[in-house]
């Protein structure tokens, strides 16, 4: 029995029940118990420091699968945390031992911030594409890490998923805006003979190259499922 559910029966039970149990142990269970509920006393009651205090929050923040963003930490600090202290601490994070998994990743409106044992670089990354609402920075940065890493091309279908869930008309008008933007000029697409699209980056393969894995994902794999 972990300390959370030591307190939480602590808080369920009746004075009359708890007693019914701590007559049914022994002296030892009994004392191990009170010392366990002890301490989570004592933590409840410890003074945290700011920076734990800002940690523990883009922790939990990370948790919901969302990102803290520099802004939002510095205007809405979590309880107990005031907005130039908040500040000072984003600007040396590795001065604090309770900062050691928070890492960042630079968006183009703002820095967000993650814990980095629940939450990976590359998801991190998409994350902050999302919270900016920035569809053609998502679909581009998509394509580009799949052709550079595995290597393959991403199917249009894809992005209509989790975590983007873009709706076709999204998708087809982001590909249409990236032709009209100079650095998503590397972004294109092609097309199965099943009439299925994938979307790739000229920097990391060829047309010829992002075509034939297209037909293999959506057609040869596909029938042979």
């Amino acid at each position: 029995m972990d300390d959370e559910e030591l307190e939480m029966l602590d808080d369920d039970l009746d004075d009359a029940e708890l007693q019914a149990i701590a007559d049914s142990l022994d002296e030892e269970t009994l004392r191990a118990m009170e010392e366990a509920l002890q301490e989570v006393e004592a933590e409840n009651n410890r003074v945290k420091s700011d920076d734990e205090l800002l940690a523990s929050y883009i922790k939990e923040v990370t948790l919901a699968e969302e990102l803290a963003a520099f802004k939002d930490l510095t205007q809405t600090p979590p309880e107990g945390v005031t907005p130039e202290r908040a500040a000072e601490i984003l600007a040396k994070p590795e001065e604090s031992p309770f900062f050691e998994s928070i890492r960042s990743v630079k968006g183009k409106k703002d820095v967000y911030y993650y814990d980095s044992d629940n939450m990976t670089e590359h998801f991190a990354k998409i994350q902050s594409i999302m919270q900016e609402k920035d569809i053609l920075e998502s679909i581009a940065s998509a394509a580009r890490h799949d052709c550079k890493i595995y290597p393959r091309p991403v199917k249009m279908t894809a992005m209509m998923d989790s975590p983007y869930f873009f709706t076709k008309g999204e998708i087809f008008a982001a590909l249409e805006g990236m032709k009209q933007t100079e650095e998503y000029q590397d972004i294109d697409t092609v097309t199965a003979s099943n009439g299925k699209i994938c979307i790739y980056s000229s920097k990391y393969m060829s047309k010829k190259y992002a075509q034939a894995l297209c037909e293999e994902m959506e057609v040869e794999w596909i029938n042979h499922l």
